[in-house]
């Protein structure tokens, strides 16, 4: 009987963390071609940015990885922001942004130069 509690007190703790884990809801890509800096904003609401938080950014151009920046923490309570110098991107470059929740889920978005 106490091995069916524990069991069943575990998966509660187990599926109320699915219930509250959400993917980012948005990733917005801006590229600044004089200064050759790709800014990204991924929106993501927590209310503990060191236990629920965007872990990974990732970028691909052109079916090609890029970038993968691993993050311990989000910097904010509503969004993750990043930026990066990229010297060599070309006008028609492919840019596939995924930004991973350390809980759950992810978002992709396409960026075309």
């Amino acid at each position: 009987m106490k091995k069916m509690i524990f069991f069943a007190s575990f998966f509660v703790l187990l599926c109320r963390q699915w219930v509250v884990a959400h993917p980012p809801e948005a990733v917005t890509i801006h590229y600044e071609s004089e200064t050759h800096i790709l800014s990204i904003v991924v929106k993501h609401d927590t209310p503990n940015v060191e236990k629920h938080y965007i872990d990974e950014i990732k970028i691909e151009r052109n079916g090609a990885e890029l970038i993968v920046q691993e993050i311990a923490f989000q910097m904010n309570s509503d969004k993750q922001e990043a930026q990066y110098l990229i010297t060599d991107l070309r006008e028609g470059d492919e840019l596939k942004i995924t930004a991973h929740c350390n809980v759950y889920g992810k978002k992709t978005e396409v960026f075309r130069l």
